[in-house]
């Protein structure tokens, strides 16, 4: 990078410390079981006892204020975790017209493999990527851009870019910005490439050593900048022909503005939501908040309540041991009594089983022995067997009824998300793996059928058992959205990840997932490659409005 690149951004990094160690420019606000709660960060945020979910809203007391921040829950989180945002490399098709035919995004989130805090001590690390020219598409523009929400910032640099037609073994770019080009400044643009976006400024022509590289330095949390390149494919590939891309890349992307951060059923104890603001390009603290919070545990589970219920149970031995002569005809005479009761319910229980079920067997015997007897006699057949059907799906009904009368608890989409939570977290914390809830904090009153809710979870249990038996991961992440017309809950996980084509066998596991959700309406996709984890994404019908 140029010495007059980094001296502007020096200046301005200075400028946002001074302003934080004046006053503090970060603010936390806290949700306690989707209840506001107020906060004072110089004093303990002290919750009624038991388990709770907490959900944090944290960022910039001015909106304007351009820093990366990230977070972390002392007491359940071992390392800091960097608020979500994206930049992009794109490959967009276009026809003759002008219109986008396809948009293909390869994203960049947190830091690349050779990020050591800043661009000046990291290398580029060699990335490859294929796409295949839709049909009708006269133009692929190739583009650079800094943000995928607004509100992304950081670094993202470009070098050694390389476009060339699998099928043809010809290249349609190959651009290391150095052949017969010379750059004095930053703001110099390589030949064939244009910049856009919000804040083109933005955009510089980096240098490391005597190399030069596209570089994206987004430190405004309310703009973008893009790098962009048309290529015509028309004489040089076909629809349907692959095109490989290849790059080095280097980047470091973080997120500023307002951010959210859930943690679902924190059990008893204390705490310290801590915050952190970094400088926009590199990783270097420059201010900082927390909150400390307390989550006492029930009386019912402290010392001094089971010291007193041992007191008291002793004390009670005592006063039964005075007067066991007493008492002694008494309890004979009781446990008499109790034993005859238990024998008329024993036979009431008896009586009820031979009298309902029981006949309903017989009957459906009898049935079955008439339709033997009765074969050449069509129409008596017929209404024999219906009776047996009849019978037997009375039976059934009766069964279903019981099961759904002792899961009344689950019929919203807000108890199945307690239930899904509650089940992930104590499934994989046995498993040894870290459970990351992101939940909505308000969810619409949608009722949800018995067997939506059935399939729904039996596919979320197989799909965490997949992570703990194959994908070798250390931490699995859980995300419900809801939209206008469905909602989805996605589980991706840090493992080992697989190969997914029309030839790999991937077991009943996965084929039973696609086929629970398809029978309620709903779709399973998976994605996944070898090294960058699996995700599964569950999409039922049934929303509330808008996205949360």
């Amino acid at each position: 990078m140029h010495q007059h690149g980094i001296n502007a951004l020096a200046a301005g990094v200075l400028l946002i410390t001074g302003a934080l160690a004046e006053e503090s420019r970060l603010t936390i606000e806290a949700w306690v079981d989707s209840t506001p709660h107020a906060v004072n960060p110089n004093k303990v945020l002290r919750l009624a006892p038991g388990p709770h979910r907490l959900d944090f809203r944290f960022g910039p007391a001015v909106r304007a204020d351009s820093f990366r921040l990230r977070f972390k829950l002392e007491g359940l989180d071992n390392e800091w975790r960097d608020a979500q945002g994206l930049m992009r490399v794109t490959a967009r098709f276009s026809n003759a017209a002008g219109d986008v035919v396809e948009n293909r995004d390869f994203e960049v989130r947190g830091n690349s493999a050779g990020w050591t805090g800043s661009p000046e001590r990291s290398r580029l690390t060699s990335r490859r990527e294929t796409v295949t020219v839709p049909e009708n598409a006269v133009t692929l523009r190739l583009l650079l851009v800094s943000g995928g929400p607004v509100e992304t910032v950081g670094t993202l640099i470009v070098d050694d870019l390389k476009v060339s037609a699998v099928e043809r073994g010809t290249i349609l770019i190959q651009d290391d910005f150095e052949t017969n080009e010379q750059f004095d400044r930053p703001d110099e643009t390589p030949r064939g490439w244009l910049r856009g976006g919000l804040r083109r400024d933005l955009l510089q022509v980096a240098r490391f050593g005597g190399n030069h590289a596209l570089a994206a330095f987004d430190a405004n949390v309310q703009s973008f900048g893009e790098w962009f390149k048309d290529v015509p494919l028309h004489g040089q590939v076909q629809p349907g022909e692959k095109l490989t891309l290849e790059w080095k890349e280097m980047f470091s992307v973080g997120k500023g503005g307002s951010n959210m951060a859930g943690y679902g059923y924190v059990p008893p104890g204390d705490y310290v939501f801590r915050v952190q603001a970094l400088a926009p390009l590199e990783d270097r603290v420059i201010g900082a908040v927390a909150l400390a919070v307390e989550v006492p545990t029930p009386f019912w589970k402290s010392a001094w309540f089971l010291m007193l219920c041992t007191t008291g149970g002793a004390v009670g031995v005592a006063l039964a041991a005075r007067q066991v002569t007493r008492r002694r005809w008494q309890r004979r005479v009781e446990r008499l009594e109790g034993q005859q009761a238990v024998e008329r319910e024993r036979t009431r229980i008896a009586r009820d089983i031979h009298d309902d079920l029981g006949t309903n067997l017989t009957r459906i015997g009898l049935l079955s022995q008439m339709i033997r007897r009765e074969t050449a006699d069509g129409s008596r057949a017929a209404a024999a067997a219906e009776e047996v059907g009849q019978a037997a799906r009375a039976m059934t009904q009766a069964m279903a009824e019981i099961v759904w009368a002792v899961n009344p608890h689950y019929d919203t989409l807000e108890g199945l998300a307690n239930f899904l939570g509650r089940f992930a977290q104590e499934f994989l914390s046995t498993a040894g793996l870290r459970c990351r809830l992101d939940l909505p904090l308000d969810l619409p009153a949608i009722p949800l059928a018995a067997e939506k809710r059935h399939q729904l979870f039996l596919a979320f249990k197989e799909a965490l058992n997949n992570i703990v038996r194959h994908a070798r991961a250390t931490e699995v992440r859980i995300a419900l959205t809801v939209e206008a017309d469905r909602f989805r809950l996605t589980m991706s996980d840090d493992g080992c990840g697989f190969s997914i084509g029309p030839t790999t066998s991937h077991g009943n596991g996965l084929t039973n997932m696609a086929v629970r959700l398809k029978e309620i309406g709903g779709a399973c996709e998976i994605e996944s490659q070898p090294g960058r984890g699996t995700t599964v994404r569950l999409s039922v019908p049934g929303g509330g409005g808008n996205q949360t």
